[in-house]
């Protein structure tokens, strides 16, 4: 048995870091592969093609869903706090970018008429790097 004063405590401290640091990587990963998608991980998870790219549904294999004008929408998110629509927008974006097949629920459609006031192309600096969105609309 070796004496007390033989133990090597820094190589046990380096050996301890190095796999807590290595734990902790390991925690990263899933939580990137398997939690939220925020647009840092999409961006990994596309690099990595570990996911694939939003695709456009034919009219007829939509996921099943629910058709809400502008005030219905107003009127399911207004009152929600900030934590709540947190929580409601990471879903939202969730159900997207893993193109709505693990979708709890039915998906919201927007119907209605509206004016489109400003557009914006999107560009390498957007989490989405091809298309359009509509910055501001008006109902009509």
């Amino acid at each position: 048995m070796p004496s007390p004063a033989a133990t090597n405590y820094f190589a046990w401290t380096l050996a301890i870091l190095l796999l807590t640091a290595f734990a902790l990587r390991l925690v990263g990963k899933f939580s990137t592969f398997f939690g939220n998608r925020n647009g840092r991980q999409y961006r990994l998870l596309k690099k990595l093609h570990r996911i694939d790219p939003p695709r456009r549904f034919e009219l007829t294999a939509a996921p099943a869903g629910e058709f809400l004008n502008p005030k219905q929408l107003h009127d399911r998110y207004a009152p929600l706090g900030e934590a709540e629509l947190s929580k409601a927008n990471s879903e939202l974006a969730r159900n997207y970018i893993r193109n709505f097949q693990q979708v709890h629920g039915l998906v919201p459609y927007v119907v209605g008429r509206f004016r489109i006031i400003d557009v914006h192309q999107l560009g390498a600096a957007d989490v989405f790097t091809s298309g359009i969105v509509a910055l501001r609309c008006r109902y009509r």
